[in-house]
């Protein structure tokens, strides 16, 4: 079923949607498209301040061991690199 909602058009931009054969769709279309776009940046977000609190989370556990005068193997990359591929707790120890 669909849903009739009224949209307010200048007329220069009635002027534009008399040119688009099928003005309905056309909006149907930038509304899915805002949405998939709106997700695509929020998920974009998300995966930038993972990387950054991996890359802390690393530099934090590398500080730690050079604290207690310990050398450990892996880099700042390295670490973080184990967290992208982690899919359980226990691959990661």
């Amino acid at each position: 079923m669909k849903v009739q909602k009224i949209v307010s058009l200048t007329p220069h931009t009635a002027e534009l949607a008399n040119k688009i054969p099928n003005f309905s769709a056309f909006v149907r279309s930038c509304l899915l498209n805002r949405h998939t776009e709106k997700a695509f940046q929020e998920e974009t977000l998300k995966r930038i301040r993972y990387h950054r609190a991996c890359n802390l989370l690393a530099q934090t556990i590398l500080d730690i061991y050079e604290e207690l005068g310990q050398e450990h193997e892996e880099t700042v990359d390295t670490l973080v690199g184990r967290a992208y591929h982690q899919t359980r707790l226990e691959d990661f120890e």
